[in-house]
């Protein structure tokens, strides 16, 4: 199975080269600081809720040629009508820039080809304005010959939040994964605030445009970022162990401190995750070293625990989060991924077209 573009157990400690550096007065290298630039920035692929598919069976990315067919003409090998695509676009653009825009699209969604249903033009003219506004549709189609089942594809994901007086589980959402385990978004904040805000994807690597500082250090790894959200700015420092992989990230915010521990398997995957609260700032030399002195790390108290488990193909199986309660952990959600089975394929194959 192809592997996950958004995964804590590959993550890539590299960034984009920006459009502009700073050094700042006073700082030499091998420290590189830079700001973003708001061109950076690119909107986050989330899954479409409700699936966005006519049949539900799982498609990849990818960037072969996807075939047009016209005039009431389709393939000559068994297809599933998987997609109805549509592309909207304002101004003057030619039929031939609507299709190659439908067919970027395509390779994003992992068709194979698409048969296109109509094309529209229309015209809007005021006392002050003229718009043009171009409409495409199409079938996005996946040839039969590529729908071939595999263990431990991501279907969607169950969150759940633990009900204390039950001792007991209760379902709140299902979420629409991709194929790669990245789900729809959802506006749960107790869900954003564990299951997205301190992963190391999001602390890492997330653009958007209250991201504003970065540093490096001469090898290239990130060693802190700066986001401001409605003035208030958060700090994240990084710190690597000797395999380079992130063991640690300090955050300040406000007059607060969180410190967040990583544990990884043998496959580089992590599989655990503590955070620790401090009520009070930490000096940022500790912050930015990683090394915190003895007084400091006793202030510490726990915050929450993740645990991590993963299907024997390698996707994130289940995340539960627990948080103290007196001298135990007691937990408060978790997520559930569920993988497309055989006989999804085999459904979803009972409803392929045939060549005419």
């Amino acid at each position: 199975m192809k592997k996950a573009l958004i995964a804590e157990k590959n993550l890539v400690f590299s960034v984009t080269v920006f459009l502009f550096v700073v050094f700042f007065g006073g700082c030499t290298p091998p420290y590189v600081y830079w700001a973003y630039s708001p061109q950076q920035y690119t909107e986050r692929v989330y899954p479409e809720a409700g699936n966005g598919k006519l049949i539900d069976i799982p498609t990849f990315p990818h960037e072969r040629e996807v075939e047009v067919f016209f005039q009431n003409r389709t393939p000559n090998k068994p297809y599933l009508e998987v997609f109805l695509m549509e592309e909207i676009v304002y101004g003057n653009a030619s039929y031939a820039d609507l299709v190659k825009e439908l067919q970027r699209r395509a390779q994003r969604k992992g068709v194979d080809a698409l048969i296109i249903l109509s094309r529209d033009r229309k015209e809007f003219e005021t006392d002050f304005s003229f718009q043009v506004e171009n409409t495409i549709s199409a079938l996005g189609v996946i040839y039969a010959e590529n729908v071939k089942f595999e263990e431990g594809i991501p279907k969607r994901a169950h969150y759940y939040y633990y009900l204390n007086s039950m001792a007991e589980y209760r379902l709140a959402e299902t979420l629409v994964s991709d194929v790669f385990g990245n789900l729809e978004p959802l506006r749960n904040n107790s869900y954003k605030k564990y299951f997205e805000y301190y992963s190391l994807p999001y602390m890492l690597m997330d653009k958007n445009k209250n991201w504003k500082y970065a540093k490096s250090d001469s090898t290239g790894r990130v060693v802190s970022r700066r986001l401001n959200q409605d003035g208030n700015w958060t700090t994240y420092y990084f710190n690597y162990d000797e395999n380079q992989m992130i063991d640690r990230v300090l955050i300040s915010l406000f007059s607060f401190t969180y410190k967040i521990d990583f544990e990884y398997d043998q496959n580089g995957r992590v599989i655990k995750k503590i955070g620790y609260k401090r009520g009070q700032r930490t000096p940022i030399a500790e912050l930015a070293s990683g090394e915190l002195k003895k007084d400091t790390e006793a202030s510490f108290y726990s915050y929450f625990t993740e645990i991590v488990e993963y299907h024997p193909k390698g996707s994130v199986l289940r995340r539960r989060i627990f948080v103290p309660s007196g001298e135990k952990q007691i937990p408060l959600q978790k997520l559930e991924y569920e993988f497309y089975t055989k006989k999804d394929f085999e459904n979803a194959l009972k409803q392929q077209v045939l060549p005419k």
